[in-house]
C-alpha cells in the first residue's frame, strides 16, 4: 500500500502537477459548466457573451497555475510535491475563477444561482478535484507512453538483431549518403577551382561559403531525431481501456459530491437526493454491466460497445434528471439546464476517470495486451526510423565536426598567408583545402581510427601554426572503437568552439579514464562563456555524446573549461 500512495503521489505531484496539457483538458469542462448552471446565458442570444466570459474565467485559473509552478510547485520536478498542495494550488485557482465570473454577472446586473462565497467555496471543492485528476492522467498518459516506447525498442531491438532489415537498412545509409554527398559537391561547386586566375581572398570567401551552406546548413538539416513512435495513439489507448475494465465506479462519488450544492440551489434536499440517486444508480448498473462483459468481447466490438455505454450513460442520465423534475413539478426556468449538466458529467469527466484508471492505476494490465496493438509493419517501421537517425546524426557528427574544423583551420592558414603576404603559403593552402573541399562522405565516416593519442595528434596537427594546443592523454588508456570517435568528436567540437567563437589562442585538452568513464576536459583563454548560451549543433552533438554528462563554466583568469564525461553505454559506434 506504500508503494502505491507513493506512486499515486509521484503521479500526481510530479512533473505534471501543473501543465498545459492538463488545463486544456479542463478547459471544455469548465466552459461547458458556466454555460450550463448559469441561467443568464441560457438564451442562444446570449451565447457568444457567454463562451467569452467562461474563457476569460477560466484564463484567472491558467494564471493562478502558471504562478504556483514557479513558485509552491517549482521543486515538482526533482520532488513530487504532496497531494494536498496539488489539491489546493487547483482549489485556488477554480475559486479565482468563480470570483472573476461573479464579478461579471455582477457587473452586469445579471442573474446569479449563488452568492459569492458559495461560488468561492464550490469553485474551491471543483478545483481541488478537478485539477489532481487531470494531472493524474497526464501523468499516467506519460508513463503509459514511455512504457510502451520501452516495449517498441524491445522489439525494434529483436527485429534488427534478426538481420531481416539489413538490406533495406543498407540501402537506406547508402541513399542518404549519395544525397549528401550530391549536397555537399553542389556548394563545393560554387567555388569554381578550375577558373582561371582564382585569387587567395576569393578562396577564404568560398571556403567560408562552403562552409556555412554544407557543413552548418547541411548538418543540421540532418541532425533530425527519429520520428517518435510512442506516441500515446488516443485509438489505442481507448482500445486497450475498453477491452479490459471500461470504467471505475469511483468516479461517480466526486460526480455527486460536486453535484450536490448546484442542486441544492435549485430545489429541495429531496429532490436533490432523488436526481442524483436515479443518475448515480443508472450510471453505475451501466458500469457493472460493461465491466463484466468487455473483456469476453473481441477488441472491435468491445470498442463500439464502450461507444455505446458512454452513450446510454449519457443519455440516461439527462432522461433521469428530467423525469424526476416533471414528476415532481420542480421545473424553474432560471435553474440552468441540469439535464444537458448532467449528461456532460456523466458521459464526460466520467469515463474520463475510466481512462485515468486504465492507464495509471491498472496501466499494467492494459500493457499485457498493448503487444496484440503493435503490428509488425509497425515494428519494422520503427527499427527503418531508428537507423535513420542514427545514420543521420552519424553524418552531420561528422559534417559538423572533423570537416567543418578542418575547413575553418584551412581558411585560417589561407587568411594569415594572405596577411602576411607569404604567397607559396597562400598556395600551398588554396591546395590544401581543394582536397578537403572533395570530401568523400561515405570514406569519411567509416574511416578507422588508431588510439586516442592519434586522435589527438592529428586534431593538433591541423590546427599547428593558429593555435596553440597542449594535449595531456592517459598513456594507459584504452577504449573502443565506438569510444575513439566520442572523444574526437567532442575534441574537435571543443577546439573548433575555442577558435571560432572565444578567439582563444591556446587550448589545453586533458582525456583520462575516471571510475568507468572516460574524462574529456578542453580548456582555453578565450571569451567567457555566455550566461545564457544559444543551444545550436555543438550542444546537441554533445548532448547525444554524453547525455546530462557535460558542463561549460568560466576558466578562472579568463576563458573557459568545457567537461564531458563519456561513458561506455553512450558511445555511438
Amino acid at each position: 500500500m506504500a508503494t502505491e500512495q507513493q506512486s499515486l503521489r509521484s503521479l500526481i505531484g510530479g512533473k505534471w502537477a501543473v501543465s498545459w496539457q492538463g488545463y486544456l483538458i479542463l478547459l471544455p469542462i469548465s466552459i461547458l459548466f458556466i454555460m450550463f448552471t448559469t441561467p443568464a446565458f441560457a438564451p442562444v442570444s446570449m451565447w457568444g457573451e457567454g463562451l467569452l466570459i467562461s474563457a476569460v474565467a477560466y484564463g484567472a485559473t491558467g494564471g493562478v497555475l502558471a504562478l504556483s509552478a514557479v513558485t509552491v510547485l517549482r521543486t515538482r520536478l526533482s520532488a513530487p510535491a504532496p497531494i494536498a498542495t496539488v489539491a489546493v494550488v487547483g482549489g485556488v485557482a477554480w475559486a479565482v475563477r468563480s470570483v472573476v465570473l461573479y464579478a461579471y454577472l455582477d457587473l452586469r446586473s445579471l442573474s446569479s444561482l449563488a452568492g459569492l462565497e458559495q461560488r468561492i467555496l464550490y469553485g474551491f471543492v471543483l478545483g481541488a478535484v478537478l485539477v489532481p485528476v487531470s494531472g493524474w492522467f497526464v501523468a499516467s498518459a506519460a508513463v503509459f507512453r514511455r512504457e510502451r516506447q520501452e516495449l517498441i525498442d524491445v522489439l525494434v531491438g529483436e527485429e534488427l538483431a534478426s538481420d531481416r532489415l539489413a538490406t533495406y537498412v543498407e540501402a537506406m545509409r547508402q541513399g542518404i549518403m549519395d544525397r549528401v554527398q550530391q549536397a555537399v559537391r553542389h556548394s563545393a561547386a560554387t567555388m569554381d577551382w578550375q577558373q582561371a586566375g582564382v585569387t587567395p581572398s576569393q578562396g577564404v570567401a568560398a571556403l567560408d561559403r562552403v562552409s556555412d551552406e554544407a557543413a552548418k546548413e547541411l548538418s543540421r538539416s540532418l541532425w533530425r531525431e527519429a520520428k517518435g513512435s510512442a506516441r500515446l495513439n488516443p485509438a489505442a489507448l481507448v482500445h486497450s481501456a475498453a477491452s479490459t475494465r471500461p470504467f471505475a465506479y469511483w468516479v461517480a462519488l466526486p460526480i455527486v459530491a460536486l453535484a450536490l450544492p448546484v442542486l441544492l440551489r435549485i430545489w429541495p434536499l429531496e429532490s436533490a437526493v432523488v436526481i442524483l440517486l436515479v443518475t448515480a444508480g443508472w450510471t453505475l448498473a451501466v458500469s457493472v454491466v460493461a465491466n463484466v462483459v468487455a473483456p469476453r468481447m473481441s477488441p472491435p466490438k468491445a470498442v463500439l460497445a464502450y461507444a455505446s455505454w458512454i452513450g446510454l450513460i449519457a443519455l440516461g442520465s439527462a432522461l433521469a434528471v428530467q423525469a424526476v423534475v416533471d414528476a415532481t413539478g420542480s421545473y424553474r426556468p432560471d435553474g440552468g439546464n441540469i439535464p444537458l449538466l448532467a449528461a456532460l458529467s456523466y458521459g464526460v469527466v466520467y469515463p474520463l476517470g475510466g481512462l485515468v484508471a486504465g492507464i495509471g492505476v491498472a496501466r499494467r494490465q492494459v500493457l499485457l495486451g498493448l503487444r496484440a496493438s503493435i503490428s509488425d509493419e509497425e515494428v519494422r517501421r520503427a527499427a527503418l526510423r531508428h537507423e535513420e537517425g542514427e545514420v543521420r546524426r552519424e553524418i552531420a557528427t561528422t559534417l559538423h565536426g572533423s570537416w567543418s574544423g578542418n575547413l575553418t583551420a584551412v581558411s585560417m592558414r589561407l587568411q594569415q598567408a594572405i596577411d602576411d603576404g607569404d604567397r607559396q603559403a597562400a598556395q600551398e593552402a588554396l591546395h590544401e583545402a581543394r582536397r578537403i573541399v572533395d570530401i568523400d562522405v561515405a570514406r569519411e565516416i567509416h574511416r578507422e581510427t588508431a588510439d586516442a593519442h592519434g586522435v589527438v595528434h592529428a586534431l593538433v596537427s591541423s590546427w599547428e601554426g593558429l593555435v596553440v594546443i597542449n594535449a595531456d592523454v592517459d598513456p594507459d588508456l584504452d577504449v573502443s572503437r565506438g569510444m575513439l570517435r566520442a572523444i574526437e568528436d567532442v575534441v574537435t567540437e571543443g577546439i573548433n568552439n575555442a577558435v571560432r567563437h572565444a578567439d582563444a589562442e591556446r587550448v589545453d585538452v586533458s582525456i583520462a579514464a575516471c571510475a568507468g568513464s572516460v574524462c574529456v576536459v578542453i580548456a582555453d583563454d578565450g571569451a567567457a562563456p555566455a550566461a545564457a548560451p544559444r543551444r545550436g549543433m555543438g550542444s546537441r552533438l554533445l548532448d547525444a555524446r554524453a547525455p546530462s554528462a557535460w558542463w561549460r563554466e568560466a576558466r578562472a583568469g579568463g576563458g573557459s573549461v568545457l567537461t564531458v564525461l563519456l561513458k561506455p553505454t553512450d558511445e555511438v559506434t
